[in-house]
């Protein structure tokens, strides 16, 4: 898969054991980077999912029962985290929440998602491995700036 690509292999799904709420397909390599180190010793080689719920202490799942919370992952996960300002949005580049709204309420527009699609295109970014969903973090910092419009 090339930087920042979604899967299109994403044909099962499967509810999350904690919020029911639909998982999304991730690969083994990212729980291998993204968990901690005690956590990723013997990892069965099979379907993983993240639960994307805000809040929900899950972050991964597989539909053997293999429950991986936020105290499994080697970082704090902004949509699952009450104070989520100063969480990177951008797992790759390190822009928080607070850095983009506050661009996008200096500029009118948001120069940091510019600048982060002209660094996706040349290929500089490792979202597959960095943000722990697998994948790009465009949607998220998109969400960031719609929420900062409709206030």
């Amino acid at each position: 898969m090339e930087c920042c690509e979604i899967s299109s292999s994403n044909n099962s799904v499967i509810n999350c054991k904690a919020c029911n709420k639909p998982g999304l397909k991730v690969e083994l390599y990212v729980l291998k980077h993204q968990l901690n180190s005690t956590k990723k010793l013997n990892l069965p080689d099979k379907e993983y999912f993240y639960c994307k719920t805000p809040k929900c202490p899950m972050v991964y799942f597989s539909k053997d029962g293999d429950n991986f919370t936020k105290e499994d992952v080697r970082m704090k996960i902004r949509i699952k985290e009450d104070n989520q300002e100063d969480l990177p949005a951008c797992y790759c580049f390190g822009f928080t929440e607070r850095q983009i709204r506050e661009d996008f309420l200096k500029n009118g527009t948001s120069k940091i998602t510019e600048w982060i699609k002209a660094e996706v295109k040349a290929k500089h970014c490792a979202c597959e491995y960095k943000n722990l969903s697998g994948h790009r973090c465009l949607g998220d910092i998109g969400e960031v700036i719609k929420k900062e419009k409709q206030i």
